[in-house]
Formats: structure tokens, sequence, C-alpha cells
């Protein structure tokens, strides 16, 4: 019997350059522990330059791992190209970045996306990585790090999660940026000690002096924030003390301007025989083995590779209260640990050496393995939990099918992670806390798009550029090129962010984003139907030129689906070529949650001794609330007690308060405006009345049928079969509405009574 072999999970890991580094170290590491025979893996390097004084680690990286280096042929214009994207960035406030990276991305999908590194734009990878999952890997303290780019809290809605070396990394974050406290996940670096300790025992790179004095060593490339002049401090106290050791320093002098204080600091602290720069060495560990305290004395560490490494090859640590250090240090075990002045480290030195520490330490560090480390990492990477989409285009829009999208999207959730999209900002606080949002730096100016062109131009808070966009797209619309603009701002900010989700549900017929969806390679894409389609889009002008390329779009989704056997059959009447994969599925009915709604407080008041009629819809021409006014006029003549409620708000509001007062209905039409629940006097009305032009599978109906409320209304849309041949209701006629309505009777508002079969 044949056991079928898992498909292997494709992994992107994207950094800026690949020098000698503690975060790079732990990428090589960690690479090398990954299992080729689960993982491909890429690991794209968009700006590596020649730089002096560095060291790459390109050849450590294991041959299984495909690098894509998009610098690798420019040489020497590449300085050229780094200042170029410089003065864009300053110029526009993007960063820019190579178009052979972008290129390769485009053909790619992955399973997880990392962006690997604070200090870089993770706006490569949220822009332009077609990933189901997309992480940034912090390696310092984001609430401490002398320079967080700032794309990484530019983007972090996109990204699933952070991944942080240290719990205190972690927690430092998580105070500073509370929206990342779901999404942060502690992720240990890793070390290969067997290699580690097999490379300590070749010959040194560097010569020590045989001299006798203590050594301590340093590893960690000239930056600010290492602080290499702190240890200058130091050494200096210790040796105006009468103390004698040697300090050597391993890595890279890149930072030409800050090596060169450095060297001054040192001269002018008469420390020049015994405080050694040794550049970047490829193997480092001999030296560190031969050390009596490897010394990290950083301003910030989230978590140190070189501690971690120190404990591989046994040698005490002296270090600085970093995040890192206080999880990976022992005070007084494997190491001491200090505060961030020269004094406190000298003092931590002078005890290690002068107090006996030195031996009795390193007798009791344990060689440190990472055991235990692996197995967080994969099982990010191996999550197969399906991502769902629902695209509006404005979830502001209180319908029917906002309603019933949103029901389907919490049915979805419990097989899928479902995310939502609007093109209009979601000001539904309660909403933003049900679902994530996916939400793109840039579709600031699709919204542009949607508004007066007058009103932007007014409007103070829009840029110059904002402006300038919204008169060229003015323009483009004159000439017939409405779409252009639209479709190149989608594709330019959203395709990499929608090839990431397994399946993507338009909820409109009408969405503005049906075309940029179609388009989509990698999900599942299915439109949704919320009307009869064949009289809707024979409605109107707009309709009809919204319509018009519907067949070459239909046929790039993978499923088209009608709300009942009615709307697909009307449907397909239009489009037979879509038969098989055009279905009917019913918007899910919560039963339970009607009932309960219901019973919540009623927020107008009822008088329960007339007849109560309800109508619930947004107050637009198709709904016809005008006829329904009309019909209101003739039971008030013909003495019928009735009160009449039209629950919804639009556009048409003031006109049919207007029309209501103007035929004396204002004691018996009440206009509520619009009602988060109307369960509670819909549950309390004899009978719910839709009059509409056009209609799919109401979300009323379902309501009003759960309360046991009857329904009247014309045979539009999938109406007649959500009624079941008059189990729930009536259908109704301009000539039979009228009489239908003046034949209720019965007691119980809630009871069925002869309106039913």
């Amino acid at each position: 019997m044949s056991t079928a072999v898992p498909e292997k999970k494709r992994v992107l890991f994207i950094i800026n350059q690949f020098f000698k580094g503690g975060a790079e170290t732990a990428l090589v590491n960690l690479l090398r522990t990954m299992d080729s025979a689960r993982f491909d893996v890429d690991l794209l390097i968009f700006d590596m330059i020649d730089l002096p004084g560095s060291l790459s680690l390109i050849p450590e990286i294991p041959a299984w791992v495909h690098v894509v280096n998009a610098a690798e042929n420019e040489k020497k214009a590449a300085f050229a190209k780094k200042a170029v994207f410089k003065l864009e960035r300053k110029l526009t406030g993007t960063q820019p970045f190579r178009r052979g990276a972008i290129r390769y991305l485009q053909n790619q999908y992955y399973d997880a996306a990392i962006s690997y590194g604070e200090w870089f734009s993770s706006a490569l990878c949220a822009r332009y990585a077609a990933a189901r999952r997309k992480y940034v890997w912090i390696h310092a303290d984001m609430d401490k790090a002398a320079f967080l780019h700032p794309d990484i809290l530019r983007f972090e809605a996109q990204f699933d999660g952070f991944l942080f070396a240290s719990r205190h990394s972690m927690e430092g974050a998580v105070r500073k940026y509370p929206q990342l406290a779901s999404r942060s996940v502690v992720v240990p670096n890793r070390v290969d000690s067997e290699k580690i300790l097999s490379m300590s025992e070749e010959n040194l790179p560097v010569s020590l002096p045989e001299d006798g004095l203590p050594l301590l060593v340093t590893v960690a490339n000239i930056r600010e924030e290492k602080n290499h002049l702190r240890q200058v401090e130091a050494m200096r106290q210790l040796f105006s003390e009468g103390l004698r050791f040697r300090w050597v320093n391993i890595g890279s002098l890149a930072n030409a301007p800050l090596a060169e204080k450095l060297r001054l600091a040192v001269r002018d602290a008469g420390l020049e025989d015994y405080f050694t720069l040794t550049g970047p060495l490829d193997n480092p560990y001999g030296v560190m083995r031969r050390a009596d305290a490897v010394c990290v004395l950083s301003d910030h560490e989230s978590w140190s590779m070189v501690i971690t490494e120190a404990k591989a090859l046994g040698v005490p640590v002296i270090a600085t209260r970093t995040s890192g250090a206080l999880e990976q240090i022992t005070d007084g075990e494997n190491g001491l640990l200090c505060g961030f002045s020269a004094e406190e480290a000298a003092a931590a030195i002078r005890a290690f050496l002068t107090g006996g520490a030195a031996e009795a330490m390193r007798r009791k560090t344990e060689k440190h393995t990472a055991a235990g480390a692996a197995g967080t990492l994969e099982t990010l990477l191996e999550n197969d939990t399906k991502k769902a989409l629902y695209v509006f285009d404005d979830i502001n829009y209180a319908s029917g099918a906002r309603a019933a999208a949103l029901a389907q999207a919490r049915a979805v959730s419990g097989v899928a992670e479902v995310w939502l999209y609007s093109a209009e900002p979601c000001r539904d606080a309660a909403l933003r806390r049900e679902f994530r949002f996916l939400e793109t730096p840039g579709s600031g100016a699709l919204r542009l798009l949607s508004r007066p062109t007058r009103q932007v131009l007014r409007d103070e808070s829009v840029s110059r550029a904002g402006k300038l966009l919204r008169l060229v797209y003015a323009v483009l619309a004159r000439l017939g090129l409405e779409s252009a603009l639209p479709k190149a701002l989608l594709r330019r900010n959203m395709t990499a962010a929608f090839e990431s989700f397994d399946t993507i549900f338009v909820v409109s017929e009408a969405s503005k984003m049906r075309g940029f969806v179609s388009r989509r390679r990698h999900p599942g894409k299915i439109q949704w139907i919320h009307t009869d389609y064949a009289a809707w889009r024979e409605l109107n002008e707009w309709t009809r030129a919204v319509t018009k390329n519907d067949a070459a779009l239909f046929r790039r989704f993978d499923a088209i689906v009608c709300l009942n056997k009615t709307l697909r059959e009307k449907f397909l009447a239009v489009y037979p070529q879509f038969a098989e994969k055009t279905i009917a599925v019913p918007n899910p009915v919560f039963r339970a949650g009607i009932r309960k709604r219901a019973k919540e407080p009623l927020t107008v008041p009822v008088d329960e001794s007339v007849c109560n009629l309800i109508t619930v819809g947004r107050l637009e021409r198709e709904k016809r609330y005008d006829r329904l006014l009309d019909i209101a006029a003739e039971l008030q003549e013909r003495g019928f007690a009735f009160h009449w409620y039209f629950v919804g708000d639009g556009p048409l509001r003031e006109e049919l308060e207007e029309k209501r007062d103007a035929l004396g209905l204002g004691s018996c039409v009440t206009l509520t405006g619009y009602m988060e629940n109307p369960c509670p006097l819909l549950a309390r009305c004899r009978a719910l009345v839709l009059f509409s032009e056009y209609e799919g599978t109401p979300v009323t109906i379902d309501e009003a049928k759960t309360l046991g409320v009857p329904v009247i209304a014309n045979d539009v849309g999938g109406v007649q079969e959500m009624l079941e041949d008059g189990e729930y209701g009536r259908i109704a006629d301009a000539d039979n509405i009228l009489q239908i309505i003046m034949e209720i009777r019965g007691e119980n508002p809630n009871g069925k009574d002869h309106l039913y079969r």
C-alpha cells in the first residue's frame, strides 16, 4: 500500500543584504536546521552591494535553498542605484525596489513569506509577495531600537504574525504597539552547536598574544547600538586602577566614520596595544573559545546570537541587561549582567576578573543546544487553515445583501479564517472587533476616485497629489477611460494581498471590484448574486452599462451563487453557458439569534389595537415606497385602522416624508430611519409588506418567517419560493394587495392567520 508524500511547503524569506551579523547568522542557522524534504525555500536578497569591510554570508547558505540576489549583476552601478533609491524615498515617502525582485515575485506563490528584519521596509513582502501567510521577523527591541523602518507599522495589518527572538522583546513591543498583541509569537534563534564546536578547533584566523593576560572577546559589527565606545571607557577606567587584560573586537568596519571615532577613542585612552579591532572573520569561534569571557554590551538586543554561540562553546558572558540577555543569562551562573553605563560595565568586568568568578562560571556553563526551539516556526509554516476574503465596495451601506454576506461570513468562520475588505473604511467598531479587515496603504487613492471632484479639490485634508489624481481621473472619465486608473491602482497596491487568499467572495453583482477579483490567479473566485439578476440588469441605463461585459467576467469566476433555485433559473435564462458552475445556496438563517434579538427592548411605540404593518429596506426608488404610500392613503380612506412602519434610510427619505404629509398620513405612517435591530418591531406587526420592483431573497422575509409574521409581497426574484407555496404568506399584485391587507385578522400578531395557507 503506497503512502502519499505530503506536498512541500513553499517558503520565502526576504532580506535587504546578507553580510555577517547576528540576525543574518541566525537565518543561516535556521536554514541549516530546516528539513529540505518538507520545505522549498526561496531567499530573496534585494539590495546586496559590495560593501568594503563587510563579509558576505551567501556562501554559508545551504545548497538546497534557492537564492535570488536581485543586485547580483549590478557591480558598482548598485551604489548609484542605491543613491537614487534614497532620493526617491525622501521625495515620495515610499521605499522603491529593484524591478528584478518585483518581477520574480509576480510569478510565485508561497505558503508563507517572511520579511526578515525590522531595519528595512516590509513593503516588498506586503505589496508584492503572494503568500497565504505573511510574517515580519523582528530581531531588535521595537520599543528601544534606534531605527524601526516605518513600513513595519504602516503595513502591519497585512501580516499574519510578528516573530520575536525573546519573550522580553515581544512583551516590550506589545506594550508600545498593542495592535500586535494577538499576532505576536516568540521564535528563538537557532544555533548549530556541533558546527560551532568543530569550527572552534580550526586554526585561528588571527594571532593572539601568549602573555597570560585575561582575554575578553566581543563579536559585533561597528554600529551605534553595539556601543563599542562604552567598552573603551570601561576598559580605560579599569586600566587606571592597574587591572590589565586584552579585548578583541570582531566585526564589520563598514561604518567608516564610527570605526574611525572608535580608533581615536582607543588611542586617546592609551589602549592601542590592548584593544584590538580585527574586522569581520569567517570563523570567530576559535577566538571566542579561548576567551575568558565574551562581552555583549549593547544598548539593546532582542536575542543575541553571540550569547547563544558563547554558551554553545561553554564560555561565560558579560552582558548588559537587554531583553535577550535577561532570558539567555542566569546572573552569576553562566555569566554576569550589568547596567548600561561604563561604570557598571567596568564593575562587572572587575568582579569577573578579580573575584574568582571566571573559572567558576566556566565550570558551570553548560554547552547550549537549540533543542526545543525547532518546531515553533515549522508549525507556523505548515499552517493549512484556509483563508477567505469577503469583498464589499462599502460595508457601511446598510442593505439586505450586507446582512446576508455577514451572516455567510460568520458561518464560514467555522471552517476558515475570514477577512473582510471594504473599499470604504468600515465605521462599525463592533464589526472591526469581530473580523480582520484587509487594509492596504495606498487604498486611500481609490477612495478619492469615488468622491465628487469639487469635494476633493475643496478638502484641505487631501494632498496636492491626491487632488491631481482626482483631476486626472475626471479627464479620463470624459474620454471614456474611467476604468483605467482604478485598475492601475488596484494592480499596484492590492494584487499580492488578494492573491494571499484561498477563496474570495464578491458580495455584490454590481461591485467595482469584480473585474479585479476575476483576474486573480491563485484564489477560488465566487460571485454572489443577491438579486433577480435578469430583471436588475435591464432596470436602467446604469445597470445595463455595469453588466455589459458580464459574460466575459463570469467566465473567469469559479462559481456563481444564487440564493435559491428560482433565482438560479432566471440567471441561467440569460447565461445558460454557466449552468455547470451556477449553484443555489440560500442565505444562512440563524433562527435562535433572530428570536433572541426580537426580545430586545422596543425602541418605537406600538399601538397594538390597530393593524401594524412593517416594510424594511433602503429608501430607494426600486423599493417602491411611493406606491406603498398610495396604498396607505387608500386604506385610510376606507377607514382601515392601521399603522405602517417604514424601517430604513436612504436618499428618498425627505421626499417620502413630504409625500406622507401631503397625503395626510402623518398619524399612521412612521419612517423610523435605519434600525440595527428591527426584530422587536417586526415581531409586533401583523404583516411584513414588500412591493419592490426587483428582489433576491430578502433577509427580512427569513426574519418574518422565524418570528411567525405573515408576508405580503409581489412576485419578484425568489420571493415566491421563500413563501413556500403560501405557507408563510401571500403573493400580491397591484390589483389585490389592498384587499389582502384589509383581510388581515387575528388577535395574536405572531400567530398564523388566514394569510397563511
